[in-house]
């Protein structure tokens, strides 16, 4: 069988990968299975670099995928091939949550619902970065904790926003109580956005933002007990 990116993407279009994410990535795994290092030559030769500018969902998250497998591998290398230096990523992230984070959840359309996608992956790609980078790390720490407070944030990005943030402070090695305070200082700037929000807002929107603030404390919780375990 001879495996190319045009197929591959075919395959995945065909599959939808907004809607079956799990089963699309269930797929490309299968690929790097049977393929082994071919399949990732082919993919590094045939598109070096990401054209960031303009991502498809296909793109995106077959890169995210390829990506995490090569981490567990150690073949670093081949990662940066992908991907740039932290501080150019995040550049690359504010454009993208500048055109598509904060739109009314309510627009369901299929171009909202596709540069959501893309920005989720994005936001999972970069737990993938070098955050030896002092600089880029801490400009993408400032990113992630602006995103998370704001009340306007899209609820798909809550969770790649948090496991961001839970990657960065791993990779500092830094106490449980550090990132506890952080924890804390994110709840509670949530719920003072929301209080500006609710006199500048309709009941509708204030709803939505409630939900979103909601989640957000849901998940920072589970994140400080997850980064707890790691470091007892």
């Amino acid at each position: 069988a001879v495996v190319s990116t045009q197929s591959t993407g075919a395959l995945l279009k065909a599959l939808d990968v907004v809607s079956n994410e799990e089963v699309c990535e269930l797929a490309i795994k299968e690929l790097i299975r049977s393929f082994g290092d071919d399949a990732a030559n082919l993919w590094t030769s045939s598109i070096p670099k990401l054209n960031y500018e303009n991502l498809s969902p296909e793109e995106v998250l077959c890169w995210r995928v390829f990506c995490e497998h090569w981490i567990k591998a150690k073949k670093m290398d081949l990662v940066d091939t992908v991907l740039p230096e932290a501080v150019v990523f995040c550049s690359i992230l504010q454009k993208y949550i500048s055109s598509s984070a904060f739109v009314v959840d309510k627009d369901e359309s299929s171009e909202k619902l596709d540069s959501t996608f893309v920005l989720c992956q994005l936001l999972s790609l970069a737990r993938s970065l070098d955050f030896a980078d002092e600089v880029g790390r801490k400009s993408l720490l400032t990113l992630t904790k602006e995103c998370l407070v704001s009340p306007a944030i899209s609820l798909p990005l809550i969770r790649p926003l948090m496991e961001l943030l839970l990657s960065i402070y791993n990779a500092t090695k830094g106490s449980g109580n550090e990132f506890t305070s952080v924890v804390l200082e994110l709840v509670i700037d949530a719920k003072d956005s929301l209080e500006v929000y609710e006199r500048e807002e309709t009941k509708q929107m204030v709803i939505a933002t409630e939900q979103r603030l909601e989640l957000l404390e849901r998940r920072l919780l589970e994140l400080q007990s997850e980064r707890n375990k790691l470091l007892s």
